[in-house]
């Protein structure tokens, strides 16, 4: 695949990590703002709300940052207060850093909200991925950009997979929300494998140039297509393509608790920080 060659020390032009941090959760930040139909400022942080996609989560939630005053108290009635004011359902609370997380993570667990943790990761240089390997003379994997209409019969299939009792609506809101993601930042590019006609492994690429970040997000390899370095190769295509743009520094998000964080640290992906979810289902 093709990454720099630079394990074992940083990547030119990034920041110290502290820095860099900061750096990426305002990267962070603007992403989600972006995409909203509406911000509600709230003290310490913000809501976004997209009444279009009111079955995303992820478009219809609250996000703190971490030590800015905000306790969870003012945070669990800020969240029904602004959610349950749209008459949402379900609520979902972002906080950044381990500090806020923990003082969080009681008070939200007794209101019945479950507790999930995002690590912060940047490239510090490829090593030995360790991975599936493609058999000799096989033909090498083809990444293409794509649009969110190519992607929409894959993430189709797989939210009815996931979520069995959602309605067709809400399915379809899920599908559409792709389109919100246009505008997430300064470029934007999804990045496809194909098998024939049909997606079958997807990944995300959205680009700051002026800052010099890159966010490679949701890589995802249909099932019956795992094990064949798809996730590698995409990844790879994104590198390539956020070092063309000039972005020094590339990082992505993984779920503390799932198993893919343990292939990006094999890829010379670094742990620098963390978000903490904290959400409930209506």
């Amino acid at each position: 695949m093709d990454l720099d060659d630079t394990a074992g020390r940083a990547l030119p032009g990034t920041a110290p990590d502290g820095d860099l941090l900061d750096h990426v959760r305002d990267f962070l930040r603007g992403f989600e703002r972006r995409q909203a139909e509406r911000v509600v400022e709230l003290p310490g942080g913000f809501a976004v709300l997209s009444p279009r996609y009111a079955a995303s989560h992820d478009h219809n939630k609250l996000c703190f940052r971490g030590g800015a005053g905000v306790g969870a108290p003012d945070a669990l009635r800020l969240a029904d207060d602004v959610l349950g004011g749209q008459g949402l359902p379900h609520r979902l609370v972002v906080v950044d850093g381990d500090e806020a997380g923990a003082a969080f993570a009681g008070p939200f667990q007794r209101a019945g909200y479950t507790h999930d943790v995002e690590l912060i990761m940047v490239e510090r240089g490829a090593r030995p991925a360790g991975g599936p390997r493609r058999p000799a003379g096989a033909d090498p994997v083809v990444v293409e950009p794509v649009t969110a209409d190519d992607l929409a019969d894959m993430e189709r299939d797989g939210w009815r997979g996931a979520l069995p009792d959602a309605s067709p609506k809400a399915v379809e809101q899920l599908v559409g929300r792709r389109r919100a993601r246009t505008r997430a930042a300064d470029g934007v590019v999804f990045l496809a494998v194909r098998d024939g006609d049909d997606v079958v492994a997807r990944a995300d690429l959205y680009l700051d140039p002026a800052r010099g970040l890159a966010q490679i997000e949701d890589v995802l390899t249909d099932e019956a297509h795992r094990n064949r370095g798809y996730a590698q190769a995409l990844l790879g295509d994104a590198t390539r393509r956020a070092r063309e743009a000039g972005c020094a520094t590339r990082f992505l998000l993984a779920a503390a608790d799932d198993w893919p964080q343990v292939l990006y640290g094999r890829l010379g992906y670094t742990v620098i920080g963390s978000r903490h979810l904290f959400s409930r289902t209506g």
